[in-house]
Formats: C-alpha cells, sequence, structure tokens
C-alpha cells in the first residue's frame, strides 16, 4: 500500500485498486510507477495504491473495507482481471463478474471507473492466459459498464490497437514495461480527470 503523503483534509481521495500491475510490480518488487504517473497529473489530491500482486477480484473482496472502504475515497479505480484470467486460478467469468458487481456496489457506482483486463505476450502467456480468454473476460466487462453506466477503459483492446502490444510488457509477458506504465498512466489519468469533472458538476 502506497499512500501520498499529504495531510488527510476535504480534497479528493483516489484510490487505485488491482493487483501487481496496478501495484507497480517490477524484477525489484513494487514501485511507484503507476502511483506516480497519477500523483504528476493530480498533486494536491490524496494517491493511494491498493494494489497487491496476485490478487484476483476475490482477493479483492477480502480486503476491500481494510484498503478502500475505510479511507471512505472519492474516486477508485478497479483494474483487476491479469490473475482471474489465469486458467490455474479457476476463476469462471460468472465468477469474475459477480465479485466485480458486489466491489463496485459496496464502494459506490459513482465512484468507481473500470478497467479491463489486459492482453498478454501470447508467445509466452498463451498456455496460462490465453487471448481468447482475455477477450472473453474484458467484453464482459464492458457489458456490464454499459448496463451499469459506468466509466470503462478497454485495456485490452489499447493494448492490442497500438500496434505496439508487446512492448507494454516485462519480458515475463504480464508485468507492465516502463513504456507500458507510460501508457497506462495516461489512460488513468484521463479518466480520473473525467471522472474528477463529473464529480464538481453535481
Amino acid at each position: 500500500m502506497l499512500v501520498s503523503k499529504k495531510g488527510w483534509n476535504n480534497l479528493t481521495k483516489i484510490i487505485l485498486f488491482g493487483d501487481s500491475i496496478t501495484a507497480g510490480w517490477n524484477e525489484e518488487g513494487i514501485t511507484d510507477a503507476l502511483t506516480s504517473k497519477v500523483a504528476a497529473i493530480f498533486p494536491e489530491d490524496h494517491i493511494i495504491n491498493a494494489g497487491i500482486p496476485g490478487d484476483t477480484t476475490s482477493d479483492g473482496l477480502k480486503r476491500l473495507e481494510a484498503h478502500v472502504l475505510r479511507y471512505q475515497p472519492d474516486i477508485v479505480t478497479l483494474f483487476f482481471g491479469a490473475n482471474d484470467v489465469a486458467i490455474d486460478r479457476l476463476i469462471s467469468l460468472n465468477k469474475y463478474l459477480a465479485n466485480m458487481v458486489d466491489i463496485i456496489e459496496k464502494i459506490g457506482p459513482e465512484k468507481v471507473i473500470l478497467f479491463s483486463a489486459p492482453y498478454t505476450k501470447q508467445a509466452i502467456r498463451k498456455f496460462d492466459r490465453p487471448l481468447s480468454r482475455c477477450r472473453k473476460f474484458s467484453d464482459g466487462l464492458a457489458e456490464l459498464a454499459e448496463e451499469k453506466g459506468l466509466p470503462f477503459v478497454n485495456v485490452l483492446d489499447e493494448m492490442i490497437n497500438s500496434e505496439r502490444a508487446d512492448e507494454w510488457l516485462q519480458e515475463d509477458g504480464l508485468h507492465f514495461s516502463d513504456y507500458g506504465y507510460q501508457r497506462l498512466g495516461e489512460l488513468f489519468t484521463q479518466k480520473i480527470m473525467e471522472k474528477k469533472r463529473e464529480l464538481n458538476n453535481d
């Protein structure tokens, strides 16, 4: 858990909730790779990184109170899926979506921004995280977002359509590279900005 070093007051509290990609994982461990990108654009806000390596949506549900709800956030980014899609984790699409609905409802739909499961380098990951399964989870979350009228970023499509999909990733074909975090940071900050404007207009 990385928390911005500012005193608590009435400024916007933003929580980045997810797995190792949110946590900024690389060969050196957890970093501020994503947190720093968000904090640079929103320097006066409270940024809390609640990414935990290895987490699925089921794990996220278990720690939701301790890592998210207790802070009474204004905005929460939900970026799970990289581990949910792993075949050996035995999480079905229906379970993934049910977990996401539970998380969304507990946080409050008006506070959340949804991010799909990412692309994984298929030359390395096609047996444990095949593209067809990543697509199924991404499409499922897109439908959920549309049904509930929630802001949504299709990370899978953003990566594939960039024509540099593999460059987003480290050598393990799963975790994000410096370039990947640069692009991911842009996606996060754009959607957070839109959400802040929405909240300010309410």
